[in-house]
């Protein structure tokens, strides 16, 4: 049965799980469910043995938390799935990664670096990005939820989360002030995969909405 756990509404049961839940909880909206929680492999292949990278799936978004030294430090990025055109996993022997198309996602206003994300160059526009050493017994499960994310938001865009958050957890605020950019970009790409403007009318207004910031 879904209930709400200290500040946040999820099914999960698993302690630990709950309590990677608890580090992120302030991000969360009031009535958004926490659907996963995988962390990526501390041995896998992209794996981080010290500091691995956690990986939330809700109903509305990703969210990755990106530790480091020591877990002293964190960057934390969302991803609504209104941003995320496409996704397939890949299986590896050992772990699973998720290739996705996000239109606009790697931009001048946030750059190629986001935490938890690979940016893969075989995109014409740089949008395909991957996140890997997901465990396998998760893969299935995460993409399944991606998947569903993408298909209820495009049927009714009202419950779309229309922010995409990257940030030091030590300097609260970075990135802020690009916000109203990264709003039209998100706008922009939403059309784009709607199909009301074709993808040189996108190329143009992307282009002049950047040289414009």
């Amino acid at each position: 049965m879904t209930k709400k756990n200290d500040s946040f509404i999820t099914d999960i049961t698993n302690g630990e799980e709950l309590e990677e839940i608890r580090k992120i909880a302030n991000m969360l909206n009031p009535d958004e469910k926490v659907l996963l929680v995988a962390r990526q492999s501390r041995f896998k292949p992209g794996g981080s043995r010290l500091t691995p990278n956690t990986i939330y799936a809700t109903d509305r978004r990703l969210i990755l938390r990106d530790p480091s030294m020591l877990g002293l430090k964190e960057e934390v990025v969302d991803i609504p799935y209104n941003l995320i055109a496409n996704a397939h996993l890949e299986k590896g022997v050992f772990s699973s990664s998720v290739i996705f198309t996000a239109p606009g996602l790697f931009n001048a206003n946030i750059g190629n670096r986001i935490p938890g994300i690979k940016r893969l160059g075989g995109g014409e526009h740089g949008e395909n990005g991957e996140i890997d050493a997901i465990p396998k017994i998760k893969g299935d499960n995460l993409i399944e939820i991606i998947r569903n994310g993408i298909m209820q938001i495009r049927s009714n865009p009202s419950v779309g989360y229309n922010k995409t958050v990257n940030r030091n957890a030590n300097t609260p605020g970075i990135g802020g002030e690009k916000s109203t950019v990264l709003e039209e970009l998100e706008k922009l790409a939403d059309l784009k995969q709607k199909g009301v403007i074709s993808e040189d009318e996108f190329i143009k207004m992307k282009t002049k909405i950047l040289k414009n910031d």
